[in-house]
């Protein structure tokens, strides 16, 4: 083996540390560049991506007013417990045929609890409480009921004969009408100066109309009011006053009712 003197040995040594140091500066400064964009991917993605953003859920459900219609246009808002709006949509149509066709709403919001309000123009105003919402569940909220505000009815009213005899039943010919509805329900009554004397209900599928009786009336000069008492959807009313004359019935005089049959007959 050759040995090498000593002095070239103390050179090679220090050549030796001297290329290493120069070779990890050259590394280090190579790697800096890359830890630094390690090191600015992993703040960015720190903040652009927090772990609360990817929590929020859905509230969902379909709004219909008291007829059974669903409606479209109602505001819905989720007011936080702090008294804000998380979030706010109307209901509208859905575009899937699948989907509910009128009156659906959605409302993306983070964990908590909520209070949704509904509010549309000539609706009273609705509000459904302590809707929860967690980091896993939504809110499926089914069918929510506003109530339209009652419009206002007309009452008209005819006697079917204003001239008739103690003998002769007073029948009374009503229609009620309104621009919420053509099918009004409710209760029909009339009165005759501060007294019923004749009331009946008032269905659907007679569109608003009714004829009622008042059975045989004492004689004299009778007003008659008709009066209507309203529904959910529409506000009560009165017609005009009617004046109706009963005379007394004289055996063996063909009434005005009986004249009427025997004419018709022809």
């Amino acid at each position: 083996m050759v040995r090498l003197p000593r002095a070239l040995t103390t050179v090679a040594s220090a050549v030796l540390s001297a290329a290493t140091t120069v070779v990890a500066t050259l590394s280090i400064a190579l790697m800096a560049p890359l830890l630094a964009l390690a090191v600015l991917f992993g703040a960015v993605g720190l903040v652009a991506a927090p772990a609360d953003a990817a929590a929020t859920r859905l509230i969902q459900g379909v709004v219909w007013d008291q007829s059974g219609r669903a409606i479209d246009d109602v505001l819905v808002e989720a007011v936080d417990a702090d008294g804000d709006v998380a979030a706010s949509a109307f209901t509208y149509a859905s575009a899937w045929d699948s989907g509910p066709q009128h009156g659906y709403f959605f409302l993306e919001v983070g964990p908590g609890d909520y209070t949704i309000r509904l509010s549309k123009a000539g609706y009273r105003s609705g509000t459904v409480e302590d809707v929860v919402v967690t980091r896993r569940h939504g809110a499926a909220l089914g069918d929510l009921v506003i109530k339209r505000r009652p419009a206002v009815s007309r009452t008209t009213a005819s006697l079917v004969d204003d001239r008739v005899s103690t003998a002769d039943d007073v029948l009374v010919r009503v229609a009620v009408t309104s621009s919420a509805t053509d099918r009004p329900t409710g209760t029909l009554s009339v009165v005759d100066a501060g007294r019923t004397v004749a009331s009946t209900a008032l269905r659907p599928n007679r569109h608003g109309r009714a004829v009622l009786s008042l059975g045989q009336l004492r004689r004299g000069v009778h007003l008659l009011q008709v009066r209507y008492t309203g529904d959910d959807l529409v506000l009560g009313s009165a017609s005009q006053r009617l004046m109706l004359v009963v005379s007394r019935y004289h055996r063996g005089r063909v009434t005005a009712q009986a004249a009427r049959v025997v004419t018709s007959a022809w």
